[in-house]
C-alpha cells in the first residue's frame, strides 16, 4: 500500500515496528518489541503522537482496529487534545471486528471508539461494513479490496493438476484441515485425484501442525514464502484454490486465486460468499469436517473450469483500479494530495 501511494505521487510516511525499507517511503520505527508483545501498542502512543506533531502529515490511515487503529487513535487525540489535527482513516482487516470486537464489551467499545474518532473507515467486504455501521453509524464508509493485478487477469495460463493453499499457516487459517482434507480425497476418489498435488505456500506458528498432517506424503508440497512474481506464476499453472479460514472479510489470497482463473473451494463465510458460488466453485459448511471438504475437492477436481467466467468475479476491482480511488476518497477528505500528502 505504501509503495502503491508513492509510486502515485504522494509522500508517504510509514510508521511500524517492523518492515523494510521501500522505495519513497520514509520508514518510522515504533520500537522493537515482536508482535507477541500486546503492550508495544501501549507504548508506542507516545512516539506516535510525537511523530504527527513533527510530521504533521495531510492525513493518518491506520490498519487493523484492534492494533494500530486503536493506537492511531489515542496518538492522535494526545497530539491534538484541543483539535487542529488532520483527518484519520481507519481500516478493520477482517478478524479485528469480525472476531475480536465480538468477544467482550469492552473490546467492542474500543473498536467503536476508533471507528467513531475517524473521518472514514475503509474494509473489503460487506461483513466488515455491516460491523462498522454498527459500531460507529455515523462515519462514513469506503470500499477498498486489496484486489489482484490487472496482469494476473488477463494472462495466459495452463491449467495443471495443481491444487493451492495460499494461506499462513496460522490455527485460524486450518490449513493442516486442507491437507488432511486432500489427503483423504485422494484415498477415496484415486482416479479422479490420480496426478493431483497441494502445494502449499506461506508459513507461520501453526507449521508444524500442518507439515503433521501431511506425514510426509509426496502428494502435499511445501514451498515456503514466495515472491509475488513466482507465487503468480503458481497460480496461473495451476487449477484450484481452497480456503476455510475460521473467519476471513474479503482474503486478498482468494481474489489472486479467482483473477488466474483458478476453481475455488472455500467455506460458508460471508466474506467468501460475495465472490463465490456454486457456479464457479464448491463451497462447504463454515466449519467443515474433512469428509465434506475432501468431497468438495472431488467436485472441484471433476468440474470443467471455465476460467474467464471465474475471473470475471474480480475485474471490476484490481490493484491498479482500486488505489486511485482510495487516492480519490483521500483527497474528498484533505483535498488534493499532491506531492504533499
Amino acid at each position: 500500500m505504501a509503495a502503491a501511494l508513492a509510486e502515485r505521487g504522494l509522500t508517504v510516511d510509514l510508521a511500524s515496528f517492523q518492515g523494510t525499507p521501500i522505495r519513497g517511503v520514509r520508514l518510522h520505527r515504533l520500537g522493537d518489541l515482536p508482535p507477541s508483545a500486546d503492550r508495544r501498542y501501549l507504548l508506542a502512543i507516545l512516539p506516535l503522537a510525537r511523530l504527527l506533531r513533527r510530521v504533521r502529515p495531510r492525513l493518518v490511515h491506520g490498519h487493523f482496529v484492534s492494533s494500530y487503529g486503536l493506537m492511531t487513535a489515542f496518538a492522535h487525540r494526545l497530539a491534538f487534545p484541543f483539535g487542529g489535527g488532520m483527518p484519520v482513516v481507519q481500516s478493520p482487516w477482517g478478524s479485528d471486528l469480525l472476531v475480536t470486537a465480538q468477544r467482550s464489551r469492552l473490546r467492542a467499545a474500543l473498536a467503536a471508539l476508533t471507528l467513531r474518532s475517524a473521518a472514514l473507515v475503509t474494509g473489503n467486504s460487506r461483513g466488515l461494513r455491516e460491523q462498522s455501521v454498527r459500531l460507529a453509524p455515523r462515519t462514513p464508509w469506503h470500499r477498498f479490496v486489496w484486489g489482484p493485478h490487472r496482469s494476473v487477469v488477463e494472462a495466459p495460463r495452463r491449467s495443471e493438476r495443481l491444487a493451492l493453499s495460499t494461506r499462513r499457516l496460522e490455527p485460524n487459517m486450518r490449513v493442516d484441515l486442507v491437507v488432511a482434507a486432500f489427503r483423504r480425497a485422494c484415498t477415496q476418489a484415486p482416479e479422479t485425484l490420480h496426478g493431483w498435488e497441494l502445494i502449499v505456500t506461506h508459513d507461520g506458528s501453526a507449521s508444524g501442525t500442518v507439515h503433521a498432517a501431511a506425514e510426509g506424503d509426496p502428494a502435499v508440497r511445501f514451498v515456503g514464502v514466495l515472491k509475488y512474481a513466482e507465487l503468480h506464476r503458481l497460480l496461473l499453472r495451476s487449477a484450484m484454490i481452497i480456503s476455510v479460514p475460521v473467519s476471513d472479510a474479503t482474503s486478498a489470497a482468494l481474489m489472486d486465486g479467482l483473477a488466474a482463473g483458478l476453481i475455488p473451494v472455500v467455506n460458508a463465510l460471508p466474506g467468501n460468499l460475495e465472490w463465490v458460488d456454486a457456479e464457479i466453485g464448491e463451497v462447504v459448511s463454515r466449519d467443515p469436517s474433512v469428509d465434506e471438504l475432501a468431497v468438495a475437492i472431488v467436485r472441484a477436481a471433476q468440474r470443467s473450469p471455465d476460467a474467464g467466467r471465474i475471473r470475471d468475479r474480480v475485474r471490476d476491482i484490481v490493484w491498479e483500479d482500486e488505489v486511485p480511488r482510495l487516492i480519490e476518497a483521500y483527497e474528498q477528505l484533505a483535498g488534493s494530495l499532491g506531492t504533499g500528502g
